[in-house]
């Protein structure tokens, strides 16, 4: 007998596909987004750069060679203009910002000025008030001195006027004194005289 064929071997079992939640499907998506926006984005900038090239050689083709230095010298005014017109209008508003805060400052600085010839016043007429209490400080102080000058002149007209009284009651007295003294010697010479004269009567009667 011969060598019978041997049986090929029986395919290998394939692998099961590894699991994938929902977290890896969103990997999965967002990378097969990410590779079609890449190639269309190469798409798009191969046609730009073939339609680019296209029109040059069309317009060059066209108006002469010459056409793409003017082109390129016409975007290049237009961009110049872009930026000048851009630049015109950042100094228009940081103009607008300087006079903005030109008139902030102007509109501080009156209010400020304002306030100054308030509190000023204020202190004028502090000041003022001040001069006043002490010019009528000064007046009563014054006035009370007048006052207590005049008290002290009448106490004083009053002490001499006392003593004038007391002295012409003591004079009086002494007059009135006097006066009794004198008519006790004028009564007691006439009984005297009239004692005398008794006498003598007697005398001569009895002789």
């Amino acid at each position: 007998m011969g060598n019978s064929p041997s049986s090929p071997p029986p395919p290998p079992t394939p692998m099961p596909a590894p699991y994938c939640d929902a977290a890896c499907e969103r990997e999965k998506n967002i990378a097969s987004l990410k590779s079609k926006y890449d190639k269309l984005r190469n798409e798009e900038i191969e046609i730009k750069s073939q339609t680019e090239k296209a029109k040059n050689d069309y317009y060059s083709s066209k108006y002469g060679p010459s056409w793409i230095d003017n082109e390129k010298k016409k975007e290049l005014a237009n961009e110049r203009a872009k930026i000048r017109k851009e630049k015109e209008v950042i100094i228009d508003n940081l103009v607008k910002q300087y006079n903005s805060k030109i008139h902030i400052a102007y509109t501080q600085n009156n209010l400020i000025n304002k306030q100054n010839l308030i509190i000023n016043g204020e202190s004028n007429n502090r000041l003022q008030q001040t001069n006043n209490i002490s010019e009528l400080n000064e007046l009563d102080t014054t006035q009370r001195r007048a006052v207590l000058f005049k008290e002290l002149e009448y106490r004083g007209h009053q002490k001499i006027l006392y003593r004038f009284r007391l002295i012409t009651f003591i004079l009086f007295v002494i007059l009135i004194l006097l006066l009794i003294f004198k008519g006790g010697l004028s009564f007691r010479k006439k009984s005297i005289t009239n004692n005398n004269s008794n006498i003598q009567g007697l005398k001569y009667t009895n002789k």
